[in-house]
């Protein structure tokens, strides 16, 4: 019978069949294994879905839904979550072994802090190279409780990419504590499909829109 998971692991993916058995590998060989993990397939139309039934783990929970966006299968993962602490995968990167092992032991002692990131490290898709390592502000890194997540609101889905940013601009605002810790816990695989110049115009425009609310809420 499954535990009651301590860590509910989101993951959202569309398309990514290539990738998960490595993104849902690196999940099942956390060296903490008291977590429930949700993966929602965003529509995709590739073998997602024979890769999630080959996957014999109880802790496994997937659903699908039609093609709304990685935001929205996020937000889809956390209404399942049952969990008191969220932690999110994108579909092509890896946790290392002690990402949740090491994230919920810092959390257990500092009962004040609400979100912990770690540093991640980018390697090529075809090389295997590891291109650079550093401190990483993202959804891969995070770890964040749930209440705290529920005060902030959901990620928007307004965004093709970039909804963290925004995410977390409003945690910052609405008062989240945080704490950035050294150890390398997300590998981020770099291929074609995620660097776009459509995803650069996008990351910009979130960027004006936190800072023109940031003048509003300033000027109120």
């Amino acid at each position: 019978m499954l535990t009651e998971p301590v860590v509910s692991v989101i993951v959202p993916t569309h398309d990514c069949a290539t990738y998960l058995p490595d993104a849902l590998g690196s999940v099942f060989d956390q060296t903490f294994d008291l977590f429930e993990l949700i993966v929602v397939d965003d529509g995709s139309t590739d073998a997602t879905s024979e890769v999630l039934r080959r996957c014999d783990d109880e802790r496994l929970r997937a659903v699908t839904q039609a093609r709304r966006g990685a935001a929205a299968a996020r937000n889809r993962g956390v209404s399942l979550a049952r969990a008191p602490l969220l932690a999110f995968l994108d579909a092509d990167d890896m946790w290392h072994p002690d990402k949740l092992s090491a994230q919920c032991a810092v959390l257990e002692v500092e009962p004040e802090l609400d979100m912990l990131f770690g540093h991640f490290e980018e390697f090529d898709d075809v090389t295997g190279e590891v291109r650079r390592a550093a401190p990483g502000y993202s959804s891969g890194t995070l770890m964040v409780r749930r209440s705290a997540f529920m005060r902030v609101g959901p990620f928007s889905v307004a965004w093709q990419v970039g909804e963290f940013i925004d995410w977390y601009a409003r945690a910052i605002d609405g008062g989240l504590t945080s704490m950035m810790r050294p150890e390398v816990v997300l590998r981020r695989r770099v291929h074609a499909a995620n660097i776009t110049r459509s995803s650069r115009q996008d990351y910009a425009r979130v960027l004006s829109t936190v800072h023109h609310r940031r003048r509003a809420a300033g000027a109120r």
